[in-house]
């Protein structure tokens, strides 16, 4: 597959429109196919887009020439130039309804048989003090970002016990026993050993 990009003229070749957001780029003339003459695009926030598009050769009956513009914001819209009326142009119109309604940017491509020219043409579309979305067009649907992970949940607290100082409790001098204590309730029965009987010795005996 060939893959040629237009040649795009000088400064002095170019042409910039800037009322209504209209651009236009001149381009040399032709040499072979795949080469354009010119191409304007003419946008605004809100309305249709017009395409107008000068081929540098004259397409062949049986060989459409497939024009793709594709936004910054996923959009891709496909046009086929089989008019055999205007064989060296192609002017198309996108509904407003099937464009962004916000600030966007857009590319031209377009194929014919083997050939295949991409970014032919690139612009922008300002919807008021909006900015332009950056980056290149892409169709390719892009995942969801993932759902936060929730906070974790914190420990139950663990339960405080209050410290209680130990009571001790007041001793008390217990009942004196009556059985035991000599000093207390006891009477002392110790009695005095009777007298001795004289004995009577053998000398002086009267008896």
């Amino acid at each position: 597959m060939i893959s040629r990009a237009p040649m795009i003229a000088g400064v002095t070749g170019a042409v910039l429109l800037l009322g209504g957001g209209a651009v236009a780029a001149v381009l040399p003339e032709p040499r072979s196919p795949g080469d354009l003459d010119s191409i304007n695009v003419n946008a605004s926030c809100g309305s249709d887009m017009h395409l107008d598009i000068g081929w540098g050769w004259e397409p062949a009956a049986d060989i459409p020439i497939l024009v793709t513009v594709t936004t910054s914001e996923g959009e891709v819209i496909q046009l086929v130039d089989d008019d055999l009326s205007d064989l060296r142009g192609f002017h198309p119109v996108i509904p407003a309804d099937q464009l962004p309604d916000t600030s966007y940017s857009y590319t031209v491509d377009f194929s014919y048989g083997d050939i295949v020219v991409t970014d032919a043409f690139t612009g922008e579309v300002r919807c008021g003090s909006e900015p332009i979305p950056s980056g290149t067009p892409t169709t390719e649907p892009t995942d969801p970002p993932p759902p936060p992970e929730p906070d974790p949940v914190p420990p139950d607290p663990e339960p405080i016990t209050p410290e209680v100082e130990p009571v001790t409790p007041e001793t008390t001098d217990p009942d004196p026993d009556e059985t035991t204590d000599p000093e207390v309730g006891v009477e002392d029965e110790t009695t005095e050993a009777p007298a001795a009987d004289a004995v009577v010795s053998d000398a002086g005996y009267t008896g």
